[in-house]
């Protein structure tokens, strides 16, 4: 379907923050996405105080237990009752676990394995924030369990692809995507029963050489989905429900990913430069930065799509990666080595962790705290 490109005078829009905007409407296809296109170089940028972002911080220390020890989390899940971690452990040993809010090993969810209930691998999970059934991607099937690690059921992908990438859980579905490479749709919608009943965001043809399953991010608020297509630069809102509010916000940059890009590291030639990467939700609001190989400082991206309004801002210091967020905080993870690595006197160590506001502010939660954290401890949460 051809989409009719309408410019839109930038003086309307001051809430962009003059960026360079267009939007694009279908004819009669509901299922597409209006989009945006978001000119980088155009918008504004706001320095954020890190101690202002940490005005209460709270360490969690995740419980010792020798079979729930984190090697490294590839995915954290705040609910209503705890932390469910996703742990890749060279293939051989991934595991879920999940702790309560105050940080005690409860359950495992499913194992490695050919049986009944058990998964090959994990490309991903997801649960929402009641967090009472969690759904398992593995090498050919999704897995269902609730939260106590009893396997509920499963059942084959259903559609032609190469492999899952991420998965997220609606209010009333589950929702996942693909890798480009072999795949005729981004999207996969299923029932609750696991049933695929709808398709979404072609492809195109564009899936030569295309693999890369970490960055394409997506997440769920109720039956609105969130993803983002690290391949195009665009992110996608879509409402499961009211299909003609969706939207998609595709920036546009010389530095920008793109299929026709190709760009070469040593002996390594990637179809990419840099694009947007990591990212959370903040109740309707996109938080993300650019994974830009030209730059050492990230740079944040926040839209809030509500007023489609569109600001990067950077942090005045250092601070780890945000991992979720939920009822109003922010949720990081961090193993030992860095958490002690924060509360080293910046008086004798002048690396850029030890000298932050962040840590310094760290340093003073830790000292009240009575807790005791050493380089045999496991992970640790940081809420604030």
């Amino acid at each position: 379907m051809k989409i009719r490109n309408i410019i839109i005078n930038i003086s309307v829009i001051t809430f962009l923050c003059h960026c360079i905007l267009f939007v694009s409407c279908g004819n009669n296809n509901e299922s597409e996405p209006n989009e945006i296109q978001i000119s980088l170089k155009d918008l504004k940028c706001d320095t954020i105080k890190v101690a202002e972002s940490v005005k209460n911080l709270e360490i969690i220390p995740l419980e010792d237990k020798p079979s729930f020890m984190i090697c490294d989390p590839s995915n954290l899940i705040i609910t209503q009752n705890g932390f469910f971690i996703y742990d890749y452990d060279n293939c051989d040993n991934d595991k879920i676990l999940y702790f309560d809010n105050k940080g005690k090993a409860l359950n495992k969810i499913g194992s490695i394995g050919h049986g009944r209930g058990e998964y090959v691998t994990i490309w991903d999970t997801a649960t929402d924030r009641n967090g009472d059934t969690i759904i398992v991607t593995s090498l050919d099937k999704h897995l269902l369990y609730d939260k106590t690690g009893k396997y509920l059921m499963s059942k084959e992908f259903g559609f032609n692809s190469g492999t899952i990438n991420r998965v997220a859980k609606t209010s009333s579905m589950y929702i996942c995507s693909t890798e480009y490479f072999g795949a005729e749709y981004q999207l996969h919608v299923y029932d609750r029963d696991l049933n695929l009943i709808d398709e979404l965001l072609p492809t195109n043809g564009n899936v030569s050489g295309v693999y890369t399953p970490s960055l394409n991010k997506i997440q769920a608020n109720g039956n609105k989905v969130y993803y983002l297509d690290y391949h195009t630069s665009t992110f996608y809102c879509l409402d499961l429900l009211n299909k003609k509010d969706n939207i998609s916000y595709h920036f546009i940059d010389k530095e920008m990913v793109s299929f026709d890009k190709v760009v070469k590291y040593g002996d390594d030639i990637y179809k990419y430069s840099s694009g947007i990467e990591g990212y959370y939700l903040e109740n309707e609001t996109l938080i993300c930065h650019l994974a830009n190989t030209n730059q050492q400082d990230l740079t944040y991206i926040k839209i809030n799509t509500k007023t489609n309004e569109v600001r990067k801002f950077v942090y005045d210091g250092w601070m780890p990666l945000i991992r979720d967020y939920y009822d109003g905080h922010n949720y990081v993870i961090m193993d030992q080595t860095e958490f002690l690595e924060c509360l080293k006197d910046e008086e004798y160590y002048e690396s850029e962790i030890t000298k932050s506001e962040f840590s310094k502010k760290l340093k003073q939660v830790y000292k009240s705290s009575g807790l005791e954290i050493n380089e045999k401890s496991n992970y640790v949460i940081l809420k604030f």
